[in-house]
């Protein structure tokens, strides 16, 4: 309403509507003046901003939309002719300059636009991000950026530059356009204007000489002033023109002129006016005189109505518009029956030049402009429009190669630091969507490539043309994907609350030693066998071969959802964490997936077409016959510190507990008990029945630097040789992006309900395989002599586990180590 409402006031409406336009327009006032005191209070920066100016000049430009405002403005309260017709050619060209003052309330449209966007964006684009992270595996981190607050400045600073250029354009282009100094030349209305008022002065001057010998009627002057009066009528209104009969018509044709509205006589004697209509002869007789071989040769071309009025010189005395006036109406309408029947705009007085600028003339002219206000208030919309289309174009134009090339990159830069603020191991993913473009970029040249060849040209100078220099912001962006998956890597689990807390600090200090927090967790440990001399056999390449086996070893376990802490060499810590809201159904989960997560890691050691090379390394079996990559495994539930370890020189985020020690401990007992996987008790009592049946209690023990009460070791059976050459190639043809959704897909799986760990043992060809060699019956003959050995009948004990130690095609290690074990006493037992 703001930006057109005052046109469609003039366009659609008429006089009396006013003052409901005036009361809309004073809402307005009020509710921009409001707006600005809350802008003021609730902004620190917009208070005497380059806004706050336009603010206050677009509110202060609503006051000259208030017509009775207007009003004492334009005209000051002289009622004078002379300066009434002054003044409305200076209104004329005030209302140029109002409409261009107008345009600056295109601001507020532009920062409500900006603030429903901004909204939209907020609510809209959340909710459509969180219905896409309902769906495991597919683009649920699609990024939705933000807007900067660099983007806002420079967005405000173009918006700023192309309001004042525009603004400044529309206001110096008519002040120095040529037609502006043509304005002031004469018109055939004024130049009429001047021929009738001489012929007038002369008649009432002849009149005055000569009342009391010749009429006035019988005046030869009269006579002349009678036709240049017709004359003048006759030229400047359309009453002859047939399609000149509505508003519209009037304004948009081309046969249309400007229409004479009214004739007014001003006599020195209130009771007496000067005008007493044709005498001498009828107006028609004049018309048909002066254009019977014209273009308004057309009988009856004014109505009856008005040549009566005409001939009679009837007309109605009209004190408002300005001096001692009486007006004959020309127009249709009757209630339009004085000139201040319509607006100031809507009016133009035209009075002759020959009359002293101290003294009003006795005769003026004004003319109906309606159809013109008509016309100018539909094209000031179109116009209004046209300039906000221009504002909005020119200033995304104009901001688009900042944006796409500076505040874009800076903004998908902000937003992956923000992730890595909030969940810093999200930075392992950071690297997707590069992963997703250069696939794409890669497809988009195969297929140019391809349609160049069938073509007949020759790709190669395309190619060439294509490869561009990075921009400095792509490495930047690329640097910061980098630096955040480093962080992910070095810190790990353990360190998210490190780098969150110090990626939500504006400042550039680090404050890496921060209380840690106890946490429940699932602790694997897990040990490459025979390290010591593959490493003197390896020497250089022995970083390779770790790295091999930690490849193996940290993709099945984050499969199952644990997490690698440290790398020691030839040992690796992972970590199941609980949290501390987890239904028991869950964490009866975990425990279950730390289980079958090593049972896997065995059957691909000893799958893997990589490892394969190690076994027939001629060094290696020189140094360690039947040479095997193997490795122990030691799993325990409990709890632990979690937190930063280490100086302000170098930190490690990790682990510190009894129980994490207790998981190294129990890979140490793999080689005594000659097994490949140990796990606590309480690790046993967390896992599903199910998957428990699956165990063998092997020992109670009582461990140095562990628990003070005594724990039960239990193992999975599981003989790896079998599975010698089932080799497994690594998956090729996949890029880390498309092996991050397929292992996010699985794992999300593996996390519904209806998943069962338990019924991989019997599912799994590899576990299945693994496990052959153990019959049922040596579960059993073995559980009675664990029994009795518990119990203290070690003579029982002896002779059941010396025969569960050659049940199997190799030697029982648990069988013989509590053998060993009795031995010592003499298989007496201590009561």
């Amino acid at each position: 309403y703001a930006l057109v409402g005052d046109d469609i006031r003039l366009a659609s409406t008429a006089k009396p509507a006013d003052p409901f336009f005036d009361l809309i327009t004073s809402a307005a006032f009020l509710l921009f003046s409001f707006e600005m005191i809350v802008g003021v209070i609730g902004k620190e920066d917009y208070y005497l901003s380059f806004f706050f100016w336009l603010d206050l000049v677009s509110t202060l430009s609503l006051i000259l939309d208030i017509t009775v405002l207007y009003h004492i403005i334009i005209a000051g309260g002289d009622t004078s002719v002379a300066r009434a017709g002054r003044m409305s050619r200076v209104g004329t060209r005030a209302g140029r300059v109002i409409r261009v003052i107008r345009l600056i309330r295109l601001i507020r449209i532009i920062k409500l636009y900006k603030h429903v966007f901004d909204v939209w964006m907020r609510v809209g684009g959340k909710g459509g991000k969180e219905e896409a992270q309902g769906k495991p595996g597919e683009l649920a981190d699609e990024e939705d950026y933000t807007e900067s607050r660099v983007g806002q400045k420079l967005s405000q600073m173009t918006t700023q530059k192309v309001i004042l250029l525009i603004l400044f354009m529309l206001i110096m282009l008519p002040l120095i356009s040529v037609e502006e100094f043509f304005r002031d030349l004469p018109t055939s209305s004024q130049y009429g204007a001047d021929v009738v008022y001489r012929a007038y002065t002369h008649c009432v001057d002849n009149t005055s000489a000569l009342k009391f010998n010749i009429s006035f009627s019988t005046s030869v002057s009269c006579q002349n002033f009678e036709q240049q009066l017709t004359m003048y009528i006759g030229y400047h209104h359309r009453q002859h023109a047939t399609s000149c009969d509505n508003g519209w018509n009037q304004a948009f044709s081309t046969e249309c002129k400007l229409d004479l509205g009214w004739l007014g006589f001003r006599s020195s004697d209130s009771d007496e006016q000067s005008f007493q209509g044709f005498e001498h002869k009828q107006i028609e007789e004049h018309w048909h005189h002066l254009f019977a071989d014209g273009p308004f040769a057309v009988p009856g071309s004014l109505t009856e109505n008005l040549q009566a009025q005409l001939n009679s010189g009837a007309s109605l005395h009209c004190p408002d518009t300005g001096g001692e006036y009486s007006y004959t109406s020309l127009l249709a309408d009757p209630d339009l029956g004085c000139p201040d029947d319509v607006r100031l705009e809507e009016k133009r007085l035209i009075w002759p030049r020959l009359v002293s600028m101290d003294h009003d003339p006795d005769l003026v002219f004004v003319f109906d402009l309606r159809p013109w206000m008509l016309r100018a208030a539909v094209y000031n919309i179109l116009q209004t429009f046209f300039i906000c289309t221009i504002l909005a174009v020119g200033a995304m134009v104009f901001s688009h190669d900042a944006n796409v090339l500076v505040l874009q990159p800076i903004e998908r830069m902000i937003a992956k630091v923000e992730k890595i603020r909030d969940n810093p191991l999200y930075a392992m993913k950071l690297g997707d969507d590069t992963y997703r473009e250069t696939k794409e970029d890669m497809t988009t040249e195969t297929v140019a490539s391809a349609a160049s060849g069938r073509s007949g040209r020759c790709p190669c100078s395309r190619r060439k043309q294509a490869k561009v220099q990075t921009l400095e912001t792509k490495i930047l962006e690329n640097a910061i994907i980098k630096l955040g998956k480093l962080l992910a890597l070095g810190f790990g689990e353990a360190g998210s609350e490190i780098i969150g807390k110090n990626m939500g600090d504006d400042s550039a200090t680090v404050n890496a030693m921060i209380p840690g927090n106890k946490v429940e967790a699932v602790f694997g440990f897990c040990n490459i066998r025979n390290f010591t001399d593959t490493t003197e056999v390896l020497q250089d390449k022995v970083m390779v071969f770790v790295n091999q086996v930690a490849e193996i070893v940290h993709n099945i376990v984050d499969t199952w959802h644990g997490a690698a802490n440290r790398n020691i060499g030839d040992a690796f810590l992972i970590v199941w964490r609980l949290k501390e809201d987890s239904a028991a159904e869950d964490r009866t989960k975990v425990g279950d997936m730390s289980v079958i997560s090593f049972v896997q890691v065995v059957a691909a050691i000893n799958k893997s077409a990589v490892l394969k090379d190690y076994r027939e390394h001629p060094a290696l079996l020189a140094r360690l016959p039947n040479y095997r990559v193997s490795l122990g495994f030691g799993l325990h539930y409990g709890w632990a510190i979690e937190g930063a370890i280490g100086s302000e020189f170098k930190i490690d985020a990790s682990y510190l507990s009894p129980h994490v020690n207790m998981a190294s401990r129990l890979e140490g007992l793999t080689l005594q008990y000659e097994v490949l996987i140990l796990m606590s008790e309480p690790l046993q009592r967390l896992c599903s029945s199910e998957m428990a049946k699956f165990f063998r209690t092997i020992d109670r023990v009582t461990l140095k630097g562990g628990m003070s009460t005594p724990l039960r070791l239990h193992t999975i059976d599981l003989h790896a040789d079998c599975l010698c050459g089932d080799y497994v190639l690594p998956k090729k043809g996949l890029n880390q992006f498309e092996h991050r959704m397929f292992r996010e897909r699985a794992k999300e799986e593996k996390l519904q309900p209806s998943f069962q760990v338990h019924t991989l043992f019997e599912s799994d060809s590899d576990l299945v395989k693994m496990r052959q060699d153990f019959p049922q019956r040596f579960f059993q003959r073995y559980e009675q002599g664990y029994l009795n050995y518990e119990a203290g009948e070690w003579a029982v004990a002896r002779t059941i586990l010396e025969g569960t130690r050659a049940m199997l095609p190799e030697t029982d290690g648990p069988s013989k180590a509590l053998l060993d074990y009795m031995g010592q006493f003499n298989y007496q037992a201590a009561r």
